[in-house]
């Protein structure tokens, strides 16, 4: 955090003239506290999520996004009307530090305030498996964001702004993974301690399963909704410029939950260079390709496509290192009979929207979606892709949902 802050303090200027042609305004002392505070609140954050209090995390992350909210509502009011980078950071630091008394109170209280010194051979263990994760953080960040300061520097900001619209629609994908995330971890902790190691990959193989089940639908319904979803969040101009490539964002997202499945059982197994090696070709990948390709090619196909093919290689060396510490099942048979099903859902969605004329009204949008997701289980019922215990859960939620209408 300390070289960060260093970094930021010589390197600030010199990134807002070629980067963003010094376009940016903003408060830099905000910068190194809204540092502090973030990293304070993740720490707080961290301790409760593996310490299996997931309710009380869950309450607090569902309050920092609403806080956040009424926070920039606020200070809009308070600085006359209007939005600036200033009042974003200042508003996410204040909450960063609110949270963050709130959770080392709490920490204090139940295990106490008090000065530890590590010797040198347990600091030695901490750095050889903990180095890593801090290396892969940095790549992570890569991945994910350097894509959008080339598109400023090849392109222009504006592009940048509506590339960014549609990879968090593109993402949303991923929410079902990240949800898994919250318990996997403490899971697979708990299994490696107390050697029930086939538990582990009963697990791992079960949410491999689900994630393509939700996640190969989505791909396919992104292409359909994607445009009209961006054209009321956003307006015609950026939905038609980056609507195209929603999809292909969101098949990279598939990639990269599998990433980070792995990466939760790999971390476990005290696999952390090869968490960060995976991430790391990814990465390097990623930006010379950008790098090159931007040069010749203006497009905004070309940071999506590096992107899928980034995880795509992080996925391919995962796998491969995770299948030496756990029993992968082959999922071929599953992903095909996904993409029969999720092609007749997007044959059936393509003549409903032709039916409606166009009409996108988000009422109307919504109905689509449920319609669909209703047909896409039902082929995945002929299909005969669900087990018994899946069979059983699906059939109690049908009931509870017909107690609840009639």
């Amino acid at each position: 955090m300390i070289l960060f802050l260093i970094l930021f303090y010589f390197f600030e200027k010199p990134i807002n003239k070629y980067i963003f042609n010094n376009s940016l305004s903003f408060s830099y002392y905000l910068i190194p506290l809204f540092t502090v505070c973030s990293t304070l609140f993740y720490m707080g954050a961290d301790y409760f999520r593996y310490s299996g209090k997931i309710e009380f995390n869950k309450i607090c992350s569902l309050a920092y996004q609403y806080l956040h909210i009424f926070l920039i509502a606020v200070l809009f009011f308070y600085f006359s009307f209007s939005i600036t980078l200033d009042i974003l950071v200042l508003s996410l630091t204040l909450l960063s530090l609110l949270f963050s008394l709130i959770f080392y109170y709490r920490i204090i209280k139940e295990i106490g305030f008090h000065f530890k010194f590590f010797s040198i051979t347990k600091l030695k263990y901490e750095i050889k498996y903990g180095f890593p994760l801090v290396l892969n953080f940095i790549n992570d960040y890569i991945l994910m964001s350097s894509d959008r300061y080339l598109i400023v520097l090849y392109l222009n900001i504006a592009l940048a702004g509506s590339y960014h619209s549609g990879y968090i629609l593109g993402s949303l994908v991923l929410i079902f993974p990240k949800a898994l995330r919250l318990i996997l971890t403490q899971y697979f902790s708990k299994s490696q301690d107390s050697g029930k190691l086939i538990d582990q990959a009963t697990i791992l193989n079960y949410c491999i399963r689900w994630t393509l089940i939700l996640s190969v639908p989505f791909i396919f319904g992104s292409y359909l909704f994607s445009q009209p979803i961006l054209t009321i969040l956003t307006n015609k101009t950026i939905s038609s410029s980056v609507y195209k490539i929603v999809p292909i964002i969101s098949l990279s997202c598939v990639f990269f939950s599998m990433n980070m499945l792995f990466a939760d059982i790999l971390f476990v197994k005290q696999k952390t260079k090869e968490i960060f090696k995976m991430n790391f070709y990814a990465c390097i990948f990623n930006i010379t390709s950008n790098i090159i390709l931007m040069y010749f090619l203006k497009s905004l196909y070309v940071p999506a496509f590096t992107t899928l093919l980034s995880y795509l290689i992080a996925f391919i060396y995962g796998k491969h290192i995770t299948s030496k510490v756990v029993e992968l099942k082959s999922q071929k048979k599953l992903i095909i009979q996904l993409l029969i099903c999720s092609s007749t859902m997007f044959i059936v969605g393509a003549i409903i929207k032709t039916a409606f004329n166009g009409n996108n009204d988000i009422p109307l949008i919504t109905i689509k979606i449920i319609i669909l997701i209703i047909f896409y289980f039902y082929t995945l019922h002929i299909l005969k892709i669900f087990n018994p215990p899946e069979k059983e859960f699906f059939e109690n939620f049908y009931i509870k949902i017909k107690n609840f209408i009639l």
